[in-house]
């Protein structure tokens, strides 16, 4: 980087800065669109797979190229295949955040999620479904051949073309039951993660438009606490969604597989399973509270980690450390109580799907041999057992894993609806001075700005006003300077640009993209270079000259990596200039009509 900084030294202008014809718009040559409020990145076509076979989906095509070429050489990244379109989620992000703004006063967030993700629900359903139909006729073949092997060893004549049919069957059916199995349990994670990325990133997206005067309604303990830990739960709770509601279905196709050997005996031990099911479903019932008062005793405790490390310092200096420690364990204790009683439950409710197999069968073939005074063979021993041990895993013990996660997700559900009805940015009409809808950024060439008996206010039912009767006429390409003593208006005056002013009278007209810099200026972790692109896409000619415009370039000569040396919380200290002067440069590289 020095070298191109070199290159540059003769176009230095001393401190006039860059004009008009240096800082261009077509030299961004950026693909960025804004849409409802927020900057938006165009996905790149090239990033994503378009174009493959439902083969190589469920067969994994790519991995075995990738097999292929690694015994070739080593692998590099030019290798690595482009993921499937599927794994895209700006698509779901869009239709959520949409659907989140129209049904918001009329439906929870679960509907929400349910209509986002309507038909990949669909399909791990009917997965499911036929998956739960070949593995009962995989016990039921299993159980046929069983036997047969069984009347052959005891010398009893049998039919050689029907083994022979059965034993083919069998390895079908296990081909299937690969293919469908693999298949399911591939699209339901996929699709789980897709999920949990999507209400992560409409939460960013909220967090970035809240207004000013509404982010004392956050309680970032409870948004870190909830992107960080709760939300890690939906990852494994989509997974039991749909054996939790096919679960009748399942005991019904068990106990018509099982009406065949048994009669109306069968009745014994599906109903035993039944009954475990209701006690599952109480105890489940019996997590909520605990749940919620856990969440909200951890959202405390980290609400007060987070103030003690801001504050460590000043506890430092007046020896703060065991009072705020003793409040800290208290914390601690009573999160530790909740989660035990939470896991105590859950405990009961896990092991008596544990225990229902065998207290099932137990008993099943205990009033079969007194009611039928029959005896039982081998394979109906087996067919029986593993029935039921199919009905407990898929229709017992994930029914009690998705009741308890559904129930999770619900109290989970309440903690996003309160952050997504927090207020946004106030929609203000820029042009007509009026409350209704309207772009954050008006995309037409630049106009005045003006400013006519502008009276601004920090809350909708405040009386004193933050601006006064500001009348102004600001004519394009043109400095200017706020001047004014503390407290006089100066930075309320600038957020009235981003339309941070909850309430006004007044007009104020103006257009085009705005840029603003603030008093304390922010800097990312990441590398200078990231900081001053800010997800844009790099012009080095239009980079250069916002560096050299800001006298950047002399601070990045002594950088040890120059502008890709790490800056922020994990990397170089910058000092308040040099933050100033980055946050400067990010903002003249966006290419704005007006700076504040």
């Amino acid at each position: 980087m020095s070298e191109k900084f070199n290159k540059i030294e003769d176009t230095k202008s001393g401190s006039e800065g860059v004009n008009e014809e240096t800082l261009t718009k077509s030299e961004a040559n950026k693909k960025v669109t804004r849409t409802d409020e927020i900057a938006v990145s165009v996905p790149n076509s090239s990033l994503y797979n378009y174009h493959y076979s439902c083969l190589k989906w469920i067969f994994y095509g790519e991995v075995w190229r990738l097999v292929r070429e690694g015994r070739r050489g080593p692998l590099t990244l030019e290798n690595m295949p482009l993921p499937f379109d599927y794994y895209d989620i700006n698509k779901s992000l869009r239709k959520m955040d949409r659907l989140v703004n129209k049904y918001r006063q009329t439906k929870t967030f679960l509907k929400i999620c349910g209509k986002t993700f309507k038909v990949p629900l669909l399909k791990i359903g009917v997965l499911l479904f036929f998956m739960s139909l070949v593995k009962l006729g995989l016990v039921l073949i299993i159980g046929k051949i069983i036997r047969l092997v069984t009347d052959y060893n005891l010398g009893e004549d049998i039919d050689k073309t029907e083994m022979i049919l059965f034993t083919v069957a069998l390895g079908i059916v296990i081909i299937v039951k690969v293919i469908i199995e693999n298949t399911y349990w591939n699209y339901a994670q996929t699709m789980a993660s897709k999920f949990r990325f999507t209400i992560v990133s409409l939460l960013y997206k909220k967090i970035l438009s809240v207004a000013l005067s509404s982010l004392q309604e956050l309680n970032m303990g409870k948004v870190l606490n909830l992107i960080s830990n709760d939300l890690n739960d939906v990852d494994v709770g989509i997974l039991f969604l749909w054996p939790m509601l096919l679960s009748p279905v399942i005991l019904a196709l068990a106990l018509l597989v099982l009406w065949f050997d048994y009669g109306y005996l069968a009745l014994v031990g599906i109903s035993g399973t039944v009954i475990l099911n209701f006690i599952q479903t109480f105890i489940n019932s019996k997590t909520v509270k605990p749940r919620e008062k856990k969440n909200l005793i951890t959202d405390e405790r980290v609400k007060i980690t987070n103030e003690i490390v801001d504050s460590v310092r000043l506890i430092k200096m007046y020896a703060w450390e065991k009072p705020f420690l003793k409040i800290v364990e208290k914390l601690r204790d009573s999160e530790y109580y909740a989660y035990m009683k939470l896991w105590v439950l859950d405990a009961l409710g896990r092991n008596s799907s544990y225990l229902s197999v065998y207290i099932c069968s137990y008993v099943l073939f205990i009033v079969y041999t007194a009611v039928k005074d029959d005896i039982l063979n081998s394979s109906l021993v087996y067919q029986t057992m593993m029935i039921l041990f199919f009905v407990r895993v898929w229709g017992v013990l994930f029914f009690h894993q998705g009741r308890f996660y559904y129930v999770n997700f619900k109290v989970i559900s309440k903690r996003i609806e309160e952050i997504l009805g927090v207020k946004e940015v106030v929609n203000q009409d820029l042009f007509n001075g009026n409350k209704e809808k309207a772009p954050l950024y008006q995309m037409h060439s630049p106009e005045p700005v003006i400013f006519n008996h502008y009276t601004g206010y920090w809350k909708e039912n405040e009386t004193k006003a933050c601006l006064t009767d500001i009348n102004m006429h600001i004519k394009p390409g043109t400095l200017v300077g706020i001047v004014g003593r503390i407290g006089s208006g100066k930075t309320s005056l600038l957020l009235s640009f981003v339309k941070e002013i909850p309430k006004f009278t007044g007009e104020h007209k103006f257009s085009g993209r705005v840029a603003y810099v603030e008093q304390e200026p922010l800097v990312f972790s990441g590398t200078v270079r990231s900081n001053v692109l800010f997800g844009l896409e790099y012009n080095e000619s239009l980079y250069l000259k916002c560096l050299e415009a800001c006298k950047l370039s002399d601070d990045l000569k002594l950088f040890p990596k120059g502008d890709m040396t790490l800056i922020g919380e994990r990397g170089v200290t910058l000092s308040g200039g040099q933050k100033a002067r980055v946050s400067l440069a990010r903002a003249l590289y966006s290419q704005s009509d007006i700076y504040l």
